[in-house]
């Protein structure tokens, strides 16, 4: 009864630490995703920018 028992704690320890991980990496992929959506936005208007003065200097 005693070895369940702390078997079952143990079950659980690991069941939390996987989730707190697998919450981390989730965490970490949507800033990754925010920082390339920013990087993205940032060189549409530098494209946007560079035509424009293409465009001026033709």
């Amino acid at each position: 009864m005693l070895k369940n028992r702390q078997r079952t704690q143990e079950q659980t320890k690991k069941t939390i630490a996987r989730s707190i991980h697998t919450e981390q990496n989730l965490t970490i992929k949507s800033v990754l995703r925010q920082i390339a959506e920013k990087n993205c936005k940032e060189e549409a208007l530098i494209y946007r920018i560079a035509s424009s003065d293409t465009m001026k200097a033709m």
